[in-house]
């Protein structure tokens, strides 16, 4: 018995999506709510469950393919007479339709013990989106890499490591020898809307810069003082993001023209203060809102940013997520930056 694994419904005001990556191909047997494959939208990605365990006989649309609702993606085999052994085998066809099978014997982090997931948490470097890129596309352990910076992999650190100074950047230009070869590819649907949104932004609004030194001593004091009683006691990391959020809460009920957006041709004043958190992703930048921030503690701020964090690794942020915000936060300090001049997020008035 076959059954059609089909596109679900898309968010409100999405068209359309792309299928951005298939998790198995032709041949594989999927349990029952396995994802099978990741759709883009040029909000969020949305994953694809098997309603029900099978192998895959037909993939219909490949990866990149824009597709609608109830689109038809793939064709599934769960006939119960195919013995185990056939289910755990793959056939012939499905065998000669790819190059290779890479077989993953590397434990799931779901079945790694609580300690090795703490340490590998711990230890795990801070990499760039060129960074991320450029192990991504070579499939370099970040684990074998010799890095001169205590807490971050660098670009030519991974050229290092493969034995070549070639220097790259996203647009994936190469230069060795006098080789003068381009490579051309595709914008993401999420990288698509994040440019028409901010030349957007810089089009349509007036924006004014504004820099103010503030000494930080006592924060960094508090933090330093309290920071392991703060993980004993709320289980999260007392960071410096609560501090910030804490204060842009305090300013924008002192100042609630800043906390307004233009509406048409009125000004629309927020009781509330629904703080984006700007979160860099493989697939782009994200803002999660914090929803209510005035009325959470410090605690519970921060548990909100670390959860945010972790559903944004996994492609789990909904439009849900996204939508609203009265002002926003980011920080480009992450990435290297001294001093940076963020563009607006309409309709918010302020960052």
């Amino acid at each position: 018995m076959t059954e059609m694994i089909k596109v679900p419904l898309l968010p409100e005001s999405v068209n359309d999506a792309t299928v951005s990556k298939w998790h198995h191909a032709v041949g594989d047997t999927i349990e029952e709510g396995d994802v099978i494959a990741e759709l883009e939208t040029d909000k969020i990605m949305l994953e694809v469950p098997a309603n029900q365990a099978g192998r895959i006989t037909e993939i219909l649309k490949p990866e990149g393919s824009q597709v609608k609702a109830d689109e038809v993606l793939c064709v599934l085999d769960n006939d119960s007479e195919v013995g185990q052994d056939q289910i755990n085998e793959p056939s012939e066809q499905a065998v000669s339709q790819t190059d290779t099978i890479e077989i993953d014997d590397q434990p799931k982090e779901s079945e790694l013990s609580a300690i090795e997931l703490v340490r590998s948490e711990k230890n795990k470097l801070k990499k760039g989106p060129s960074t991320r890129k450029i192990l991504r596309e070579t499939g370099v352990d970040e684990n074998n890499i010799q890095t001169n910076q205590p807490d971050r992999i660098s670009p030519d650190d991974v050229h290092r490591h493969l034995g070549s100074a070639t220097e790259t950047s996203d647009m994936i230009c190469q230069n060795n020898d006098g080789d003068r070869s381009e490579q051309r590819v595709p914008m993401t649907r999420l990288r698509q809307t994040i440019a028409k949104r901010l030349m957007q932004s810089q089009h349509e609004t007036a924006s004014l810069t504004t820099f103010n030194e503030v000494d930080l001593s006592k924060v960094m004091e508090l933090r330093s003082r309290y920071k392991e009683d703060f993980v004993k006691k709320y289980g999260v990391k007392l960071g410096f993001m609560s501090f910030f959020t804490k204060a842009c809460c305090r300013a924008l009920q002192a100042f609630p023209e800043v906390n307004a957006s233009v509406d048409d041709q009125d000004i629309l004043y927020h009781n509330y203060c629904d703080i984006g958190i700007a979160v860099s992703t493989e697939k782009g930048l994200l803002v999660p809102i914090i929803r209510d921030a005035e009325q959470l503690d410090m605690a519970g701020i921060e548990a909100k940013i670390l959860e945010y964090a972790q559903r944004a690794k996994e492609n789990k942020i909904g439009l849900d997520d996204l939508t609203g915000g009265t002002f926003s936060i980011t920080n480009g300090g992450v990435f290297g930056s001294m001093l940076s001049t963020p563009i607006l997020n309409p309709p918010q008035s302020a960052i």
